[in-house]
C-alpha cells in the first residue's frame, strides 16, 4: 500500500462495517414492519377470479390429487407408503398425500383424458414445457402433500409440495407448487384447513409432513402447521394467530445441526411472529424454539440472537461495525422478559466487546473511548468533491485501470434456450455453424429476438381484447396462459426443433438400473432404462391408458 493509502485505510473499512451492519438491521426491520402491516390488516382476501375459470383450476388439482394418492396402491408406490409409515404420516384422512410416479407425463396424460386442455394443465402449475415442446410434469418421483385453502369454505386443494427421496444426491429435497390463479404460496399456511377445531398452542414446523406428524400425536396434539414456502411471511403469521392463541403458546422447529439455513429461517420466523405475539393484549410469554417433537422447548430469541453474535464476529473487526451489529441484537432483546434478555444482553457484550443494553435508548449510544476509531479524514465525506475524486479517495491508487469491454449482443432466455437444446440435440447443425465461423453469439440472440417477437404478437392474439370490469389479477391471469399457449405453439417450431437423426445410439449411453437389494425398505428411485424389461412393462400400461396402439418409444 502507498503512503497516501495509509490515512484512509482505517475510516474505509469502518465505513463499509457500519454500512454492512446497517443494511443486515434495515432488513430485519422491514420484517418486522410486514408482521405489523399484515397482523393490523388481518388475513388477506380471495381476490376475484372469474369462478368459471377457478372452478376448472381447482378441479385440476382435485384430479391430481386423487391421482397422486392412487399412485401409493400400486407397486411403484409401495416403498414410499413405508416410508410414509415410518415417518408417522397417515396415507387416508383429511391429509392429502400421495406419490408422483417416475414417468415423464403420468399425470399430463391422466389430466387430458379427464378432458383438461393443456392451456389449463400449464395454468395449474403441474405441468412444465420440456425440451422436446411437450408437456412434462413437474413432479417426479415425490412424495406428494396437497395444501388446501384455509379461507375457503370447501376447503379444496390448490397446491402442492413434493418431497424427494432420501439421499438422493443434486435433487432438491422439496419442490412446491408456483403461484397461480387458485394459489398464492405466501398467503396460505399448510395445516390450518385439517384443523379447524384447534385453537391452542401452535407449532410451525419446518415441512408439512413433520407438521402432520406432529398433528397425528393423539390427544393433546398441538396445531401444526407449515409455510408454504422457504420461511414464514406477514400474511401467513395474520392467518395463524386468527386461528390459534398466541397466549398458549407459540413454537418454531428449528435444525438442531444450527446449518446456516436453519438460522436463517428461524430469524425470519421469529422477526414476523415476535410482534404478533407481543400484541397480544395478555403479553404472553416469548416466541419458542422447539425440537422435531415439538416438546423440547426453549426461547427462540436464543437462537436467533446466538446466531447474529456469531455472524457480526465473524464479519466485523472495528468496533464501529460491531456497535451496530449491538443495535440489531438490543432491538430483538427488546420487549422479551428479563430472565431471558439479561443473560443473552451478557453473552452479546462479551463476544463482541461492547455494551448491550436489553432496554434501547432514544439516542444512537456513542462508542466508548477505549474501544473508539479516529474519525474519518474529510476527504472522504466530502460530498462537494467531484464522484471520481471522492472514488479514488477510497480505493487505492495501484488499482489497475478497469479494461473497456467489447460489447456484445445481449442474448434472451429463448435464445440461450435454443442454443443449450442445438448443443444437446442437434449437434452436427451446431458444429457446422462453429464451422463456418458465425458467431454464436449474435446467431442465437437474433433467433431469441425472433421467437420472443412472434410470442408477443401471439399472445396479444390469443388474449384478444380486455373485457369489461376485468380486475388486474384476471388479466394477468388471462395474459399468463394467452402466453403459455403462444409458447406452446411457436418454440417448438422455432426454438426447440426435433433431434437430429442418425446420431449416436441413445440406449447405449443410458445408465443401467441398479437393481435395490430385496431386504431393503428405503425409498429408492427408480432409474427409466428403455432396455429395462421393468420399463417396457409400465411403458405398455401407460400406453393401454391412453389407447395407444404401441408403448411409446424414449428418444
Amino acid at each position: 500500500m502507498t503512503a497516501p493509502d495509509q490515512p484512509t485505510a482505517g475510516p474505509t473499512r469502518e465505513v463499509a462495517e457500519r454500512v454492512a451492519a446497517s443494511v443486515d438491521r434495515t432488513a430485519a426491520l422491514r420484517s418486522r414492519a410486514g408482521s405489523l402491516a399484515a397482523q393490523v390488516a388481518g388475513p388477506p382476501r380471495l381476490t376475484g377470479v372469474p369462478d368459471a375459470r377457478r372452478q376448472r383450476l381447482l378441479a385440476v388439482q382435485r384430479a391430481a390429487a386423487e391421482f397422486y394418492r392412487a399412485q401409493l396402491d400400486r407397486p411403484d408406490g409401495a416403498s414410499p407408503a413405508r416410508w410414509l409409515a415410518a415417518q408417522g404420516v397417515p396415507v387416508d384422512g383429511r391429509w392429502a398425500v400421495g406419490y408422483a410416479p417416475d414417468r415423464p407425463a403420468a399425470l399430463v396424460n391422466e389430466l387430458r383424458r379427464q378432458g383438461f386442455t393443456d392451456v389449463e394443465i400449464r395454468a395449474s402449475g403441474l405441468a412444465a414445457t420440456g425440451r422436446s415442446g411437450q408437456l412434462v410434469d413437474r413432479f417426479r418421483n415425490r412424495v406428494m402433500v396437497g395444501v388446501r385453502e384455509h379461507r375457503d369454505p370447501d376447503r379444496p386443494v390448490v397446491g402442492f409440495a413434493g418431497y424427494a427421496p432420501p439421499g438422493v444426491p443434486d435433487v432438491a429435497p422439496v419442490l412446491h407448487s408456483p403461484a397461480t390463479a387458485v394459489f398464492r404460496p405466501a398467503e396460505v399456511v399448510f395445516g390450518l384447513a385439517e384443523q379447524p377445531e384447534r385453537t391452542g398452542r401452535s407449532v410451525v414446523a419446518r415441512t408439512a409432513l413433520e407438521a402432520i406428524a406432529l398433528a397425528e400425536r393423539g390427544e393433546g396434539a398441538p396445531l401444526a402447521v407449515a409455510a408454504c414456502g422457504p420461511a414464514l411471511t406477514g400474511p401467513q403469521v395474520a392467518a395463524l394467530t386468527a386461528q390459534a392463541d398466541p397466549a398458549a403458546g407459540v413454537a418454531v422447529v428449528v435444525d438442531e445441526d444450527g446449518s446456516a439455513d436453519g438460522r436463517r429461517s428461524a430469524a425470519r420466523a421469529f422477526h414476523v411472529l415476535d410482534p404478533a405475539v407481543a400484541r397480544h393484549p395478555q403479553r404472553p410469554g416469548p416466541v419458542l424454539a422447539a425440537a422435531v417433537d415439538g416438546e423440547d422447548t426453549w426461547p427462540l430469541v436464543e437462537v436467533v440472537v446466538t446466531a447474529r453474535v456469531d455472524w457480526a464476529v465473524r464479519t466485523f473487526t472495528t468496533a464501529a461495525g460491531r456497535e451496530v451489529a449491538a443495535q440489531s441484537i438490543r432491538a430483538m432483546l427488546h420487549g422479551q422478559p428479563d430472565d431471558v434478555a439479561e443473560p443473552l444482553a451478557a453473552y452479546a457484550a462479551g463476544r463482541l466487546g461492547v455494551p448491550v443494553d436489553p432496554t434501547p435508548a432514544t439516542p444512537r449510544p456513542a462508542v466508548t473511548p477505549q474501544t473508539a476509531v479516529p474519525a474519518p479524514v474529510p476527504a472522504v465525506l466530502d460530498a462537494r468533491r467531484p464522484r471520481q475524486a471522492r472514488r479514488s479517495a477510497l480505493t487505492p491508487t495501484s488499482r489497475p485501470p478497469r479494461q473497456r469491454r467489447r460489447r456484445q449482443q445481449r442474448m434472451n432466455r429463448y435464445g440461450a434456450q435454443a442454443q443449450r437444446h442445438w448443443q444437446t440435440y442437434l449437434p452436427n447443425r451446431y458444429a457446422a455453424l462453429i464451422a463456418d465461423g458465425t458467431d454464436l453469439n449474435s446467431f442465437f440472440s437474433t433467433l431469441g429476438d425472433q421467437a420472443t417477437h412472434q410470442i408477443e404478437d401471439l399472445t396479444r392474439q390469443l388474449a384478444g381484447p380486455d373485457p369489461a370490469g376485468e380486475g388486474y389479477l384476471d388479466k394477468l391471469g388471462r395474459l399468463n396462459e394467452a402466453r403459455m399457449a403462444a409458447e406452446e405453439q411457436v418454440l417448438p417450431e422455432l426454438i426447440l426443433l426435433d433431434p437430429e437423426t442418425n446420431e449416436t445410439n441413445p440406449a447405449a449411453t443410458q445408465t443401467p438400473a441398479s437393481e435395490p437389494r430385496a431386504d431393503q425398505d428405503d425409498w429408492i428411485p427408480m432409474v427409466e432404462d428403455p432396455t429395462d424389461p421393468r420399463w417396457q412393462e409400465i411403458a405398455e400400461q401407460e400406453a393401454a391408458m391412453n389407447d395407444d396402439s404401441e408403448p411409446p418409444a424414449r428418444s
